[in-house]
């Protein structure tokens, strides 16, 4: 809307090189000598005097400044909205391919971990402390997969904030 705005003010400064018509019809009373009617109003006025040429020039070089301003900031804003909304999707996918890998591979191992390490106590292989270092890993192992939804939800909240959309839910598949 900035963009549109400082062009219809280009436009209104380049109009000002155009002479001005007047044309009207008014009625007059002439007191003096009794006379009066309706008379014919006609007037131009050029904007070619060396006195106002200058100001014209000077209007016509802001508006096109001004426009010239409007259009950078359109494109600094759509570049920097650009890059914001790239870098949320690609920390999206990451954190995306992260939660994948906990649920598919680093939980499952965690608990074989755990179901093998209690299957050698119970055989008096391994200590009582082995046993709860690898329950109290699979614990950790959770609590970063549930840290990693988190920050996966709050990239989804921001890249929804970025984007102006919301329930980008159809993009989580």
């Amino acid at each position: 809307l900035a963009i549109i705005e400082k062009k219809e003010m280009l436009s209104l400064a380049n109009a000002e090189y155009i002479p001005d018509m007047k044309v009207g019809l008014e009625y007059k009373r002439f007191p003096q000598s009794g006379f009066a009617g309706w008379g014919i109003v006609a007037g131009i006025s050029l904007p070619f005097a060396p006195w106002t040429i200058g100001k014209t020039n000077a209007g016509v070089e802001e508006a096109e400044a001004s426009l010239k301003r409007a259009e950078a900031s359109y494109v600094g804003s759509k570049n920097r909205i650009l890059s914001t909304v790239r870098s949320l999707f690609y920390d999206l996918k990451a954190e995306q391919d992260r939660l994948r890998s906990y649920r598919s591979e680093i939980i499952p191992q965690a608990m074989q971990a755990l179901n093998a390490t209690t299957a050698e106590y119970r055989t008096g292989k391994n200590s009582f402390l082995t046993l709860i270092d690898a329950y109290r890993t699979l614990v950790s192992v959770y609590m970063s997969s549930i840290s990693s939804r988190m920050r996966f939800e709050q990239k989804m909240a921001d890249l929804e904030v970025a984007v102006g959309l919301q329930d980008l839910d159809s993009f989580r598949k």
